[in-house]
C-alpha cells in the first residue's frame, strides 16, 4: 500500500472512531459515512491508472 493510501486508511480509522463516540447521533453518522466514502473515492482515484488493483476489482464487485 503506497503512503497516501496509509494516511486516507489512518484518517478512515478515524472518523470511524469518532462515529461510535458520537453516542449514536444520526447527523454526525451520516457526516462521517460521507467523509468515508471521499476518502474511499481518493484512493480509487490514486490508483486509477493502475490496471487491475485490488481498489478497482472491489468497486467492480460491489455492484
Amino acid at each position: 500500500m503506497c503512503e497516501k493510501c496509509v494516511e486516507i486508511d489512518e484518517r478512515i480509522a478515524h472518523y470511524r472512531e469518532m462515529a461510535e463516540l458520537s453516542g449514536g447521533d444520526a447527523l454526525t453518522i451520516l457526516s462521517i459515512e460521507e467523509l468515508v466514502k471521499d476518502f474511499e473515492d481518493q484512493k480509487r482515484v490514486l490508483h486509477a491508472g493502475v490496471g487491475g488493483s485490488a481498489a478497482n476489482s472491489t468497486k467492480q464487485s460491489s455492484h
